[in-house]
């Protein structure tokens, strides 16, 4: 049969295969990783047309397709990322700053958690990390123990410091790297057995050619040992190249072989023309990137399902897909070319930003702020700092650690102090709190004087006292205030309400009146509407036996009642919609012998009945507009019923006046009666 001609990247085959069915999606995945070229990302591919032997590229070809560097990165231990990505490290050390708060044993349990992990392979920067702050911290505890020894009278070398959870940590450190050593030379073994099994499914795939059976059990076979082969798993770097190409060379001749229907391989060519299209789009997007070795990674991961995980399009468009997704390939590698040209003086003006950051957050913890709002400034503008050192790229190695050790040593400095304010501050608000305490106190005890009247200006002097009081936070300098605050009111409405003038028997019913209020206010309350009504009528009957005070106090405390009686409405399970119609209710029931707050409620609401009754009017003269429109019209159906639900709201607002006028007029008639009762004597 004559060979196919290959393009070594995009697995597609020119000649007598132009008609076989194509590989479905997914069929060319799980490609092991190929060598890594150290100079550069960029894949050699050969012309579309270049003829290649039955036995394809071997192990020291000089093609070296860009997902090299991905697939290497994939098997290498995370600490090799640490070498080439600084990006990397910044990010992990930012997100665990708390670590620095602990002490070294309070770092065990958390060492203990990421290096029994499942996610271990991934937490290796973070595990050596933390050893180190370990390591850090318990030096200084060990420096700090033996200054202690030594100061007590003990000789040097006497000392011991080797804590419990300092075996714990060696112990599990040891684990930890007994754990590593398996895992790779587990890695090693089955990569081995995976070579061998798909050796064996590229020789199981050449038989295939030679079998004279049904075509439809041979292509079943078939694809059969390619789901075999994506499910075999990483082989050796050194094979995977010229494993991939022999078992590539060997699926387009059996492609060609196999001579499958035209529609089905049209349909596949389809699929992954639309998908490379993708690819492409997402390559050319790549070169705005600013981060030149993310974008050629992006790249090499864009190579690796060009060419492993999607199979070929149809001849017309397979020359010009692949010189698009060149070109979009070649101006990345060049960006990254003169990446690695001018590495040193990137590097160089990258050292000089973070020195730069270094120095400007440095100066924060020059000259301190003296006050909350100054601290506040200054912790945003330090945070934003933070930020943008961790933005700046590379720098050397040598570079990063001392950068890095200056950016935490600033970080501790800057932090301390500002607990130390806010400690301070801490105790300061204390202390103001426990001097607003002591002046309601003071308020307290002159209520309770006997001569308490005598003293307003030893009230005001109090109000005066309690501005200059310094700063309390606002939720607790509320609650202080408005004890403070209702407490003076209530000495103030003392005197304005004739209290003073209470003999014994108002002053005991003045009492009880306000014990009753604050008992019915934790008491159970009904859900029901005709429950609650009879449930304040009962308390009013009961208020109303306790006594009468002077009329201005009464009417002061019926109105405590009467809010007292609202609170409850509010917090009851009665529906929303009866709430208001029961509000009014406790109204009329409690101010029925106030004729002052009765007139002032029917004013009220002959101005509500005024404005309904005006919106009513504007909506009918609308209508008019539409006198030649169907009464189907949507608009003038929406006019009829806001006409409707205001001519309901109308009705109900008459009806309460109706309510307050009989109320009003009963208390005329009582007031009538009460005055004519001395004559008729």
């Amino acid at each position: 049969m004559e060979n196919p001609t290959i393009d070594p990247s995009s697995g597609e085959t020119k000649g007598p295969a132009e008609n076989a069915a194509a590989f479905n999606e997914g069929d060319a995945t799980n490609v092991a990783p190929q060598a890594e070229n150290k100079r550069d990302f960029s894949v050699t591919e050969s012309e579309p047309n270049e003829e290649q032997p039955e036995l394809v590229v071997s192990e020291k070809s000089t093609e070296t397709p860009s997902e090299e560097m991905d697939e290497e990165k994939s098997e290498q231990p995370d600490h090799d990322e640490q070498k080439t990505s600084e990006s990397d490290e910044a990010t992990a050390v930012i997100s665990k700053e708390n670590w620095k708060n602990l002490t070294a044993e309070a770092l065990v349990p958390i060492y203990k958690q990421l290096s029994q992990s499942h996610e271990w392979m991934h937490k290796n920067v973070e595990i050596q990390e933390l050893k180190d702050l370990f390591d850090e911290k318990f030096n200084e505890e060990m420096v700090k123990a033996k200054t202690a020894f030594l100061e007590s009278g003990g000789n040097d070398i006497d000392f011991s410091f080797k804590p419990e959870y300092k075996n714990t940590i060696e112990s599990l450190a040891y684990e930890y790297r007994k754990t590593r050593r398996k895992y790779y030379k587990d890695l090693e073994a089955s990569q081995k057995a995976n070579l061998e099994k798909k050796q064996g499914i590229i020789e199981e795939i050449k038989e295939l050619i030679n079998v004279d059976d049904n075509i439809n059990s041979i292509y079943r076979r078939f694809r059969t040992l390619q789901e075999s082969w994506h499910n075999g798993g990483p082989v050796p770097r050194a094979d995977s190249q010229n494993l991939w190409q022999t078992y590539k060379h060997h699926v387009e001749r059996f492609y060609d072989f196999l001579h499958l229907n035209r529609d089905l391989r049209d349909l596949d060519f389809k699929h992954n023309y639309e998908e490379k299209l993708k690819i492409i789009e997402r390559a050319e997007a790549l070169i705005d990137l600013q981060d030149v070795i993310k974008a050629n990674r992006d790249l090499n991961m864009l190579h690796r399902l060009w060419k492993d995980d999607l199979g070929p399009v149809a001849p017309e468009h397979r020359e010009n897909l692949w010189k698009r997704f060149q070109e979009a390939t070649k101006i990345i590698h060049k960006k990254k070319q003169e990446y690695q040209k001018n590495i040193e003086s990137i590097f160089k003006a990258n050292l000089e930003k973070k020195k730069n950051i270094l120095n400007e957050m440095e100066s924060l913890t020059v000259n301190y702020p003296k006050d909350h709002k100054g601290w506040q400034n200054a912790m945003k503008r330090f945070n934003e700092l933070r930020e943008a050192f961790k933005e700046v790229g590379n720098v050397t190695s040598n570079d990063s650690k001392a950068t890095w050790k200056s950016f935490r040593e600033v970080g501790r400095t800057f932090t301390h102090e500002k607990n130390n304010f806010y400690k301070k501050q801490k105790a300061e608000h204390k202390e103001n709190i426990n001097q607003k305490k002591a002046l309601i106190r003071e308020i307290d005890e002159i209520l309770e004087h006997d001569n308490w009247d005598t003293m307003s200006n030893q009230v005001k002097q109090l109000q005066s006292r309690w501005k200059k009081v310094g700063f309390v936070p606002r939720k607790i300098d509320n609650q202080l205030w408005s004890e403070f605050q209702s407490k003076n009111n209530l000495f103030f409405e003392r005197i304005k309400s004739g209290y003073q003038k209470m003999n014994a028997h108002e002053e005991s019913v003045y009492n009880e009146k306000l014990t009753f209020i604050k008992n019915m206010k934790t008491a159970d309350l009904p859900d029901e509407v005709e429950a609650y009504l009879t449930f304040v009528k009962e308390k009013w009957e009961a208020w109303q036996k306790m006594g009468d005070l002077n009329p201005s106090l009464e009417n002061k405390i019926n109105e405590v009642l009467l809010k007292a009686f609202s609170e409850g409405v509010k917090k009851s399970a009665i529906p929303a919609k009866d709430k208001e119609a029961v509000q009014f209710e406790c109204n009329l029931i409690v101010r029925g012998n106030n004729g002052d707050r009765l007139q002032e409620e029917m004013q009220e609401l002959k101005s509500k009945i005024s404005t309904v009754g005006a919106e009513i009017t504007q909506l009918e003269n609308n209508l008019q507009f539409f006198s030649n429109s169907s009464s189907e019209n949507p608009l003038i159906k929406e006019v009829h019923s806001k006409i409707t639900g205001l001519e309901k709201i109308k009705e109900k607002l008459n009806n309460r006046l109706i309510k307050l006028k009989r109320a009003k007029k009963q208390l005329a008639k009582k007031d009538q009666e009460v005055e004519s009762s001395p004559s008729e004597e």
